[in-house]
């Protein structure tokens, strides 16, 4: 009944959301390491608190469910026929009317727990632009899509001519469409006490522009000589332009997100590979075999914390420190030399090297 309450629920929400609005795309512009050109697309969205409720009854719903069918495979083990030498209570098998009439409706749970688990864990990002309405205004969006666009046929585009099957046409396309979304990104929109709005997207802050409606890179400019001559020659940038470029671009430094201890399991165990492993772990459990699927469990759930408290999140750390470079440097500003934190240089700093 829940299941299908979702499912309704759902089903309402899509309607819903396209009748209100269309997705519509603009171009991000992106500087590639490598130089080389690549076509981002930005989309925008905006939460909505029916798509918000219906997004996360689903992963309570994976919750509950994975718990209920952790909890009650165990009396798959009681004995019906000597209930009194049986360790566990027969109740349930008894008001069900035996291990068959028990095992259908586990089966049923543990069968749409994992497919559940399987399509939030691999397509979280597109799952959330599903359950937000796109807006036709960047201005007005909450949260940003970013996708790259290949505007020439790739190997997934082509079809060869011999596959007749509609089978395998349709297989095909599939497979296309599923590459396109894992490759999807959703960051939230940030506002500052400026009213700014940006985002961060590969170590890049993107500010709103109010004439394109689209988000821009900042933090990235191109100097002639003649314009550096001239602004050394003046004493250097005023503190009313340097306040108004770290509210444009920010600091000067790589902001590396560190979470925390449950944060960092749960990003740990929201994999694919662990929900597969999940089901076989429970199958085994349920099918009379309950030493390996505890084996299984331990030694899957050990390695995942091991790998993220003690490899992963450490890591982290590491990286975070190396980022928040820790030095100071002569700059030239209103005419005066200050000594102040790399963090604080903006763009047009003259900066003093000591050779």
């Amino acid at each position: 009944v829940s299941f299908c309450l979702l499912c309704a629920l759902t089903f309402i929400f899509m309607v819903i959301r396209k009748q209100e609005a269309n997705i519509v795309g603009r171009r991000l512009t992106f500087f590639s390491p490598d130089e080389s050109p690549r076509d981002f697309k930005q989309h925008g969205f905006v939460t909505h608190p029916l798509g918000t409720l219906v997004l996360y009854s689903w992963v309570v719903y994976f919750g509950v469910g994975y718990c209920f069918m952790g909890v009650t495979c165990v009396y798959s083990y009681a004995d019906l026929d000597r209930p009194q030498s049986s360790f566990l209570s027969t109740w349930p098998l008894e008001v069900l009317g035996g291990w068959d009439s028990f095992m259908h409706p586990w089966l049923l749970i543990f069968t749409l727990v994992h497919i559940i688990g399987m399509f939030l864990t691999v397509m979280w990002a597109a799952v959330q632009t599903i359950f937000m309405f796109p807006v036709a205004l960047m201005s007005e969006a909450s949260h940003v899509m970013i996708e790259e666009h290949v505007p020439f046929q790739t190997d997934d585009d082509l079809v060869d001519p011999d596959i007749v099957s509609v089978t395998k046409r349709f297989t095909k396309k599939l497979a296309h469409r599923y590459k396109r979304a894992v490759a999807r990104t959703v960051t939230p929109v940030t506002i500052d006490e400026a009213g700014t709005r940006h985002i961060e997207y590969t170590c890049v802050r993107y500010v709103h522009s109010l004439e394109t409606d689209r988000f821009h890179p900042e933090g990235i400019r191109k100097f002639t000589p003649s314009q550096l001559h001239g602004t050394f020659k003046a004493g250097g940038i005023t503190e009313n332009e340097v306040a108004k470029l770290l509210l444009e671009c920010g600091a000067n430094q790589i902001d590396v997100y560190v979470p925390g201890v449950v944060e960092s399991l749960i990003s740990e165990f929201a994999d694919f590979t662990y929900v597969f492993n999940s089901v076989g772990i429970w199958s085994y459990m349920v099918m009379s075999s309950w030493n390996i699927g505890i084996f299984w469990l331990v030694l899957t759930v050990s390695s995942g914390v091991i790998r993220s408290l003690f490899v992963v999140r450490p890591n982290r750390k590491k990286i975070q420190e190396l980022a928040h470079m820790k030095a100071r440097v002569d700059v030239l500003r209103d005419g005066m030399w200050q000594n102040i934190d790399v963090a604080d240089i903006v763009l047009g700093d003259a900066v003093a090297i000591d050779g």
